[in-house]
């Protein structure tokens, strides 16, 4: 009796493979939550790739070109696909950006907390390469609480846009409030 082989042909479905890939902006985590039968599309890896960077570079100029709670959605959007070094590199520049409001800089700086947490775990798992990480950790946290003492120590100034947008409806925007929010950092 002769064995019969059996082929199997995967298809590949690029186009509802891009519009999940771009309805989600790329976040690969949020896809295969929400949309599993992602993965019988069979993208590959090097489209996935060149998808991303698209998503990339039109989200870094809408944070270009965006202020206040836009900006912070946009932001928010690219640190889910951009990885911890450039997540890191993205937030220390815009809290250097002595345009932004004091909110949107607590955001940031929030973001730029949760990154340190992020990069503690990629190094115990060797999934970053750093060559010191002990002074690389210790070079964040002085840098958060430089970033911190900055803000204690500037005038609080909020985005309109933060006020009116309706998610923040009863947010307490008082300057007691937004000091004890930096100083819980």
């Amino acid at each position: 009796m002769k064995k019969q082989v059996i082929q199997r042909t995967e298809t590949i479905d690029l186009v509802n493979g891009k519009k999940v890939f771009f309805d989600y902006d790329g976040n690969l985590f949020s896809i295969n939550r929400e949309v599993p039968e992602y993965r019988h599309y069979n993208v590959p890896k090097d489209v996935e790739d060149v998808w991303k960077k698209t998503i990339i570079n039109n989200l870094l100029e809408e944070v270009e070109n965006s202020i206040g709670h836009e900006k912070t959605v946009k932001v928010t959007k690219l640190l889910a696909i951009y990885g911890h070094s450039n997540n890191i590199q993205l937030l220390e520049a815009l809290l250097e950006d002595d345009t932004l409001d004091t909110f949107s800089k607590i955001l940031y700086l929030e973001d730029l907390n949760r990154e340190k947490l992020g990069v503690n775990i990629s190094i115990k798992y060797k999934i970053l390469k750093i060559e010191d990480p002990k002074s690389y950790i210790t070079d964040l946290n002085d840098k958060i609480l430089d970033y911190k003492s900055k803000l204690l120590n500037s005038p609080i100034t909020i985005d309109e846009s933060f006020k009116q947008n309706y998610a923040l409806k009863y947010y307490d925007f008082s300057d007691e409030n937004i000091i004890k929010r930096i100083e819980n950092i």
